[in-house]
Order: structure tokens, then C-alpha cells, then sequence
């Protein structure tokens, strides 16, 4: 297995690689022609303060995430750091529970944590929990409130 953090030129792949995460999900392909490039679009915008990574299985890619950089506000008497949050992991399912994951997320902290970040923050599907939580990750307070 390999992490690399993905080049311009993987933005197709990426692209490819959510269209599958979304028909998986929907459990049939979907006509969206407009995807590839919104979704191109999307990544070109985010490329300054998001690193993308791709995981690979002898070669070929199976999944993918990414790191979105934010600074906290600087306050006075105190350094300011800066976190990540990791988003939009996905492995194919034909070689999901054999431990792709884990390298995909153990690269991910370990790019995170010699880029300075103090601390990484995720969001994930309930049935992920406790595969994050494998990985080191635990539950805070956060709140949350979406437009009604």
C-alpha cells in the first residue's frame, strides 16, 4: 500500500472516486453530467488550504481523503496554532476492513502533524465512529446547527 499527497493532474481521479463514493451510496450510477466539472471547479478553489491524498493497492487507487487547514484567530498572550479537518475519506468496498483505511488515516495524521497542526477534527458517517475512534479519534462537544 501507498499514500501520496495527490498532484494536480490526480484531480480526475479524485473526481472518479467520488462519483463512485456517491453511487455506492445511492446504490445505482447516477446521471449527473455537470459533476466532473462542478467537482473540478470545487477542488481548484479549495487546492490552497486543502491537501488531498490518494491510497493505492499495488498501483491502483482505491480511496482518498483530505485536509482542510484553518488558523485559530490569534489571541493575545498566546501562540497561534492552526488544525485540520479531515474530510471526504472513502476506500473502495472491495478492499474495505483490510486495513487500507488505516494506512490512508495514519498518513493523513502523520502529513498533519509535521505540517504544525495541533490537532485534526472530522465529522464522520455514524457507522465510521468507531473505526476513528481505532485511530485515535474521540467524541467532543461540538455543537452544530443546520440551516432549517
Amino acid at each position: 500500500m501507498n499514500v501520496r499527497v495527490a498532484a494536480e493532474d490526480d484531480i480526475a481521479l479524485l473526481a472518479a472516486l467520488r462519483r463512485e463514493w456517491n453511487e455506492e451510496e445511492a446504490g445505482s450510477p447516477i446521471d449527473d453530467p455537470a459533476f466532473e466539472e462542478s467537482f473540478i471547479a470545487w477542488v481548484r478553489d479549495e487546492w490552497s488550504t486543502r491537501t488531498f491524498f490518494v491510497v493505492e493497492v499495488d498501483g491502483t487507487p482505491v480511496g482518498m481523503g483530505n485536509v482542510k487547514q484553518y488558523s485559530r484567530m490569534p489571541s493575545a498572550g498566546r501562540p497561534t496554532d492552526s488544525w485540520g479537518y479531515v474530510g471526504n475519506v472513502y476506500v473502495r468496498e472491495s478492499v474495505r476492513n483490510a486495513g487500507v483505511g488505516a494506512v490512508l488515516m495514519d498518513a493523513i495524521q502523520a502529513w498533519s502533524w509535521s505540517a504544525g497542526y495541533d490537532k485534526l477534527r472530522l465529522s464522520p458517517a455514524t457507522r465510521a465512529i468507531p473505526f476513528y475512534e481505532r485511530q485515535g479519534f474521540w467524541q467532543s462537544g461540538l455543537l452544530q446547527r443546520d440551516r432549517d
